[in-house]
């Protein structure tokens, strides 16, 4: 799920996670069980809206490490946001900075931001004091 779910990735599109989940789909069908690709799709959809309900303990260690970049050092969080920014350069400044804003503040008011034990000991204060700088 981790490899797979930017596979496909294009800056102005919305359905990424679906046409990366359709991606893994084609590409191992027939190298791993069904009922097991079903379940690893829906990890990469997840991706999409980084929200967990129930217990699949997999599907946290997804969720959060694909998360992870927000508790990066500072400097390789600076480079993040300006691949970020590069990616949306169609965007005017104006409205990406408030969009940008408007999401890192999202994540920065999630409580938790992670979901396993690791994540939540180790990064979340790191990542929250940088979203809330950003």
């Amino acid at each position: 799920a981790l490899f797979y779910h930017d596979v496909v990735y294009q800056p102005k599109k919305a359905d990424n996670e679906a046409k990366s989940a359709l991606w893994l789909q084609q590409h191992l069908h027939g190298h791993l069980p069904e009922a097991q690709l079903q379940r690893i799709q829906q990890w990469v959809l997840a991706t999409a809206s980084h929200q967990h309900h129930g217990d699949e303990a997999d599907l946290a260690w997804v969720l959060d490490i694909d998360l992870s970049i927000l508790s990066a050092d500072t400097t390789r969080f600076q480079e993040y946001e300006r691949q970020i920014r590069l990616e949306y350069r169609h965007v005017p400044s104006l409205i990406y900075r408030c969009k940008r804003r408007q999401i890192l503040r999202q994540f920065a008011q999630r409580q938790p931001l992670y979901l396993t034990h690791y994540f939540k000991t180790h990064l979340e204060a790191q990542a929250k004091r940088k979203l809330q700088a950003a």
